[in-house]
């Protein structure tokens, strides 16, 4: 008795068993964009699909994950001298870098439950109507 490994979950090479490992889920910054209204809007990838989240975004979700994570790393300053600048480029890049940093941490816990917020927080929202909304 003993359990041998489905063969979609492999492949058989010349009679030798060789498991494949399924791809690693990853949430990437990418690039951003700028609305007309000023606002930066930073592009995460996730399996071919693109989100756009704000700053504000970011620090709502930081807010919930301090909820559950000690020691989470912090999100780059914000305040009115922030706001005059936040289309500098080397602003815009030093807090996609932070931005990643932060995703890669909560990435990192294997825990279903961070995983699947992060899932949520990284997901594309469709609006169906006025009153329903769908992620």
């Amino acid at each position: 008795m003993g359990c041998k490994p489905s063969l979609s979950s492999s492949s058989l090479r010349e009679g030798i068993y060789i498991p494949m490992v399924p791809l690693q889920k990853t949430y990437r910054i990418t690039t951003h964009s700028i609305e007309p209204s000023g606002v930066v809007l930073y592009h995460i990838e996730s399996d071919n699909v693109v989100v756009t989240k704000r700053y504000k975004d970011f620090k709502v979700f930081h807010q919930e994950m301090r909820l559950l994570i000690e020691d989470l790393p912090p999100l780059p300053k914000a305040g009115l001298k922030s706001r005059f600048k936040r289309n500098n480029v080397l602003m815009i890049q030093a807090r996609k870098v932070r931005f990643q940093e932060f995703l890669d941490y909560v990435f990192a816990f294997d825990d279903e439950i961070l995983n699947t917020a992060l899932a949520i927080f990284c997901a594309v929202k469709t609006q169906l109507d006025d009153d329903d909304e769908s992620w």
